[in-house]
């Protein structure tokens, strides 16, 4: 103890002469003024300093500034190279083969939470802090002064970006302090600090808080402040807030050596939600220091790391502290660039880019020179000018390099990189080692981003510049735009990014890209202009000059307001200078009012528009008759309006073909070629067949119309004597119901059908009937309700009435029929041999009558023995002689009764009277259907009777129902009337092919009575059924 107390006494001396001299007069002063609790308090604080300045250096308390952490492996980073050391002092190293254990090092919880970490120190600096010219003095705390006082300062751009916040206003604090937002606080010297107003200067230098904003960063300065409030205690420091979000902090001479006399109560820090992150402050100690370490990577591959506090305590003059903002790191990722090297250790061992794989771009990764050995941040290490890791010929080979000496730009470096720094500048993928003075020419792709990267190892700017020696162009080709945050190429940055690029653009009108001389089809149009890279964002409302004939709309739109005619054109500009960074961006706007032609091609000079357009004409396909003979109209039409100017022609050329006429008239005979016409007639002519009609402009013959016609025959015959074997007579008078009947027509040429060249079908007026099988030849139908309805046969294209069937659709009447064979006594009678005959008969006759709705069943077969009545004889008169006993075994029967004779003189096949039929057992089973019609109150026709003979021609009015055309087109293929008669079931003539019953009266040769004579004359013959016929046959009594 005695020994401690003769050892303080001893230092009491030395401490008053420090007091005197060593902290400064100033210092004295202040703690003169202090009561005695301070006074006492800060004896014992430089009693202490004192006493441990003095210890020798073999002495516990001796503490080297910097730890060396063994050498790097080829394959290890830094978590294994820290592997198994042990955390001591200086002092407990006893010999070199003792290691640093730093456990598994990474970012801190303060620094994650801070979003800060402290990377780099800068010492014995001669930094000036005088204001600047373009500096700004905070006014008020130069006429009032300030001591614990605080102001708030904004700017239009952000001051700081801190993970997704930006700020854009802070509070500056008189004692050496910048806050943002209610978190973020950044004390530089958080200290007592006095800032007297101007007219108490005096003789304390210009003490002031200023401020400065360019174009890389943000600067607060505290000006030859008073610390503590001590006149002449002058202090100088000063935070700088990069663009990147990096802050710095420098502290001059006098700062720096009050900090080292740790006198005085500061703080170092960056605080975020009350998480302070210190990077000094005067509570370290020999054996735990609280300050910040700084790592680096020794020469020899070791990671050295070292204490803020000896660093400082070992600088002379100004100091420096660089801040990295970690705050955009995704901390869930330890390697953000995957190159096999921590985010940590990027940021605070190697100083390489933890964003770029290769940080100096010379074609190797990170990892892979750190692990052989090279530097990760000198793309150039034997300085031969090429990145190390590139093929020589392929970078002077790279595209960006200008090979015709008209470069886009000229980069260059004013000033040799200072030794012990390299650097590098990245294009790209193209990357130029930087070292002493030189020029790069560059041509840069038009419409294409060139990104730019600076790298340097220094904390000096770059001195680069770039300039344009294609000054003399004025053409918008050698505009240039610059996006330069960080002043790379104003020698303003050491570490930055930047994008640079050749505008061009692109116009587009409806979304559809345009040329120049574009073709305007309407009298508005709206120019949208693209340019390119997207990342120029010009303000397209504010050019710096526009033509009048142009007018900004909105966003990037531009809207013509010149009004042209057709064929037309305007060449307007629109300038941007002052939005790009060399000679101006000139935006071409060439139209022309288009001029089509009917060719589809404008006219104009040097234009290319093509429109689509329809040149047709107006009936594309023709279906006629042959021999029709009203004309059909053909019309040329263009989607683009009317013109005469049209040639025609019809091809092939047949005698008696198809033809084309000028005039619907007969004057007009026709031709195949006509001239100068939009529309023509054509006639179909006497040939059957297929033509092809073309229109063709005149003046462009290349534009052509066809259109097809066909000519062919239509037949419907409505007389018709063909059977079918399922469905009876076609074309038939009546529909069933319940029952199927069949209907044809047919058109020739045939191959036209067949060939699917015509389209034919059929179409029903009601429900009456229902469609079984629907084709040209064969129109099968059922009946289904009572009542009348008509078929139409549907062509397409057809120029005509198309065949129409009129019928009905009625219930089947059933009658009885009995049959007598008259027998003479010689004959031999076989009565299973008379039925059968008798039913075959019946068999035809129910095949003929089907088609007027009626069914005959046999009644009673039998047969009598009577040689007188087996032959009938034919009296002058014309009357036939008839014993009417024969009549007496059908007596008490109802219906009708035939007796089957073997002789009728006068050629006759059958007789009918009053419901009692003879018929000549030889003729044709078809007579037996003629008399039934006679029973039916039909009568007979005839082609040729009495010196009178059928000439004529069919007509509509000689078939007024039994035509399904019209009185120009009847569909029948014969052509006179005298070749259907013979068809009819009331034919009066033997005809073994007659069967048809018609549905209305014929024109034919027919009688009457008169006066017990038969008349006979030419007219309608009453053989319709439909006007005279009977179904029910039960008016035939037994006695009649």
């Amino acid at each position: 103890m005695l020994i401690l107390l003769l050892f303080i006494i001893w230092l009491i001396p030395i401490a008053a002469f420090l007091l005197r001299n060593a902290l400064c007069s100033e210092l004295v002063t202040r703690i003169q003024k202090g009561n005695r609790l301070y006074q006492i308090f800060a004896v014992i604080c430089i009693v202490g300093i004192v006493a441990w300045g003095g210890v020798k250096p073999n002495m516990s308390m001796d503490s080297n500034s910097i730890d060396e952490i063994g050498s790097v492996s080829a394959s290890s980073t830094i978590n294994s190279i820290l592997e198994n050391t042990a955390h001591t002092t200086q002092s407990e190293l006893t010999n070199s083969n003792a290691s640093l254990d730093l456990g598994s090092i990474g970012f801190s919880e303060e620094e994650i939470a801070t979003g800060f970490v402290l990377t780099g120190v800068s010492i014995n600096e001669h930094r000036s802090f005088s204001i600047p010219a373009n500096g700004v003095a905070y006014e008020p705390w130069l006429k009032y002064g300030a001591s614990d006082d605080v102001f708030i300062y904004e700017q239009d751009t952000p001051i700081m970006e801190l993970c997704t916040n930006s700020y854009n206003r802070a509070r500056i604090y008189s004692q050496g302090a910048v806050q943002f937002g209610q978190s973020l606080m950044m004390n530089v010297l958080d200290v007592v600090l006095g800032i007297p107003p101007t007219n108490n200067w005096r003789e304390v230098e210009s003490p002031m808080l200023w401020y400065l904003v360019d174009r890389k960063s943000t600067i607060f300065t505290w000006q030859d402040v008073l610390l503590n409030r001590i006149s002449e205690a002058n202090v100088s420091f000063q935070l700088e807030i990069k663009n990147s979000g990096d802050i710095i902090a420098h502290y001059d001479r006098r700062t720096v050596e009050f900090i080292k006399a740790g006198a005085i109560g500061f703080d170092i820090s960056v605080l975020n939600n009350n998480v302070e992150n210190l990077a000094y402050n005067n509570t370290c100690s020999t054996t735990n220091h609280t300050c910040a370490s700084i790592y680096d990577f020794s020469s020899n591959g070791g990671v050295v790391v070292s204490h803020l506090c000896e660093i400082i305590k070992e600088c002379e003059g100004g100091l420096s502290l660089y801040w990295t903002n970690i705050s955009n790191l995704d901390h869930t990722l330890a390697d953000e660039d995957n190159d096999g090297l921590s985010n940590f250790e990027e940021i605070c061992i190697y100083k390489t880019d933890c964003y770029n794989a290769d940080t100096d771009g010379d074609n190797r990764s990170d990892l892979v020179e750190i692990q052989n050995g090279y530097s990760a941040v000198n793309a150039d290490e034997n300085n031969d000018g090429i990145p190390d890791g590139v093929d020589s010929d392929e970078w002077a080979s790279h595209p960006l390099w200008c090979t015709n000496n008209i470069p886009s730009i000229v980069i260059s470096l004013n000033t040799p990189i200072p030794v012990g720094t390299s650097a590098s500048l990245m294009l790209n993928d193209l990357t130029i080692p930087l070292s002493e003075t030189n020029s790069w020419s560059l041509t840069l792709p038009q419409g294409e981003l060139v990104n730019v990267r600076l790298q340097s190892t220094g904390t000096e700017p770059i001195d680069l510049s770039l300039s344009y020696p294609n000054s003399d162009m004025q053409n918008y080709n050698n505009s240039v735009w610059i996006d330069d945050p960080a002043g790379i190429f104003d020698g303003a940055a050491n570490n930055a990014e930047a994008q640079i690029a050749k505008p061009t653009y692109d116009i587009y009108v409806d979304g559809n890209k345009i040329e120049q001389n574009y073709c305007a089809h309407s009298d508005e149009i709206y120019f949208d202009i693209n340019v390119y890279p997207s990342e120029i964002e010009l303000d397209f409302s504010k050019p710096d000059y526009i033509d009048s004939g142009l007018e900004y709309v909105s966003a990037n739109r531009f809207k013509s307001v010149c009004s042209l005619n057709k064929g037309e054109g305007y060449s307007g500009l629109i300038s941007f200078g002052s939005q790009v960074d060399y000679h101006r961006l000139d935006i071409y706007i060439e139209y022309h009012k288009c001029d089509i032609q009917f060719n589809g091609k404008c006219a104009y000079e040097g234009c290319d528009c093509s429109i689509d357009y329809s040149f047709g004409i107006n009936i594309p396909n023709l279906v006629m008759l042959r021999s029709q003979q009203d004309l059909i109209e053909l019309k040329a039409t263009h989607s683009f309006g009317e013109t005469t100017a049209i040639d025609w022609e019809i091809t092939p050329v047949v005698n008696d073909g198809a033809k084309l006429h000028t005039v619907n008239g007969a004057d007009d005979s026709g031709s195949t070629y006509i001239y100068q016409k939009d529309k023509v007639y054509v006639t179909a002519g006497d040939n059957l067949g297929e033509y092809t009609i073309t229109a063709r402009l005149s003046e462009y013959p290349e534009v052509t119309a066809t259109s097809t016609l066909k000519v062919i025959d239509v037949y419907c015959e409505l007389i018709c004597n063909e059977v079918d074997p399922t469905y009876g007579v076609i074309n038939p008078a009546y529909v069933v119901k319940g029952m199927d009947s069949m209907f044809k027509a047919w058109i020739e040429p045939a191959v036209l059908v067949s060939n699917s060249n015509i389209n034919a079908s059929w179409s029903t007026s009601n429900s009456n009937v229902s469609i079984i099988s629907n084709s040209l030849e064969k129109l099968v139908v059922r009946g289904n309700d009572l009542g009348e309805c008509s078929l139409t046969l549907n062509i397409d294209d057809a120029q005509f009435i198309t065949p129409k069937i009129n019928t009905k659709v009625v219930n089947m009447v059933t009658n009885t029929i009995h049959a007598c064979y008259n027998l003479g006594t010689t004959n031999v009678v076989n009565m299973t041999d008379l039925r059968a005959d008798f039913s075959n008969r019946l068999e035809v006759v129910n095949q003929i009558y089907k088609q007027v709705g009626m069914y005959f069943v046999a009644g009673v077969v039998t047969n009598q023995v009577n040689d007188e009545w087996t032959r009938i004889e034919c009296l002058p008169s014309g009357y036939f002689k008839i014993n009417t006993d024969m009549y007496d075994i059908f007596k008490s029967e109802t219906g009708l009764k035939v007796f089957l004779v073997d002789e009728i003189e006068n050629n006759a096949s059958g007789i009918h009277i009053v419901g009692h039929i003879i018929i000549k057992k030889s003729s044709p089973f078809s007579s037996l259907g003629h008399e039934i019609g006679h029973a039916c109150k039909l009568r007979d026709i005839y082609v040729r009777k009495n010196n009178l003979t059928l000439t004529e021609n069919i007509t509509l009015e000689f078939l007024p129902t039994d035509c399904c055309g019209t009185e120009s087109h009847i569909f029948y293929k014969k052509v006179k009337q005298s070749e259907i008669i013979p068809k009819l079931i009331m034919y009066g003539v033997k005809n073994s092919n007659k069967i048809d019953i018609s549905f209305g009266d014929v024109y034919g040769v027919w009688y009457y009575w008169e006066n017990g004579h038969k008349i006979y004359h030419k007219s309608n013959a009453k053989i319709g059924f439909e006007i005279n016929g009977i179904r029910d046959l039960t008016i035939y009594g037994g006695d009649n």
